[in-house]
């Protein structure tokens, strides 16, 4: 099985909902694939407090992230921001 480092942008429900869903992916049969979130970036203090608390290393920013060996990255903004984050 192959590990993927993924990296969150944005730490409110959306961010929490895909960190959880990623914690519960080892239990899919057969999946060639295991993830490993490596990491959450958000602005905001309070966001990133939740990630912490269950041992998720947090940034402030996405350039921080990107400076992560994440592989994959998944944007848990709002659909408007999907672009700037991207870019």
């Amino acid at each position: 099985m192959r590990t993927v480092k993924v990296g969150i942008v944005g730490g409110g429900l959306m961010g929490r909902e895909t960190a959880s869903a990623l914690a519960r992916w080892m239990h899919l049969l057969d999946h060639p694939v295991r993830p490993e979130l490596v990491g959450v970036a958000d602005p905001s203090p309070a966001a990133r407090d939740w990630f912490e608390s269950h041992g998720i290393p947090t940034f402030a920013s996405v350039t921080e992230l990107l400076g992560t060996d994440a592989e994959v990255i998944y944007a848990a903004v709002p659909h408007h921001l999907h672009e700037s984050v991207y870019l």
